[in-house]
């Protein structure tokens, strides 16, 4: 991150931050586990935060840390396809993406 980010070098995580990464990492392997597949709006569904505006902050950072979630985990985001549907058994309107091991 200091590498790419060098404007960001030695600047400190702040606790809820790292807590809800944490706790979006446990809850997108935990889905990924159990059926193979999820997709970012069962992880923010999944996650409980109790405080106002927590949508809107789950939604924040679901797309800063899914990069280096899915490197760090070796998974895949893609578009649902006809091919996937059949082999995940999916039955949803559309072709959203999702996230695969």
């Amino acid at each position: 991150a200091d590498r790419v980010y060098p404007q960001q070098k030695g600047k400190s995580i702040t606790a809820l931050n790292g807590e809800v990464a944490s706790q979006m990492e446990q809850v997108t392997m935990q889905l990924v586990n159990d059926k193979g597949w999820t997709t970012e709006s069962e992880i923010i569904e999944n996650l409980t935060l109790k405080f106002k505006g927590q949508r809107r902050y789950k939604n924040q950072q679901i797309k800063r840390i899914l990069p280096e979630l899915l490197e760090k985990y070796e998974l895949k985001r893609v578009r649902l396809n006809k091919e996937l549907k059949a082999e995940f058994r999916i039955n949803v309107k559309g072709y959203p993406f999702i996230i695969v091991a």
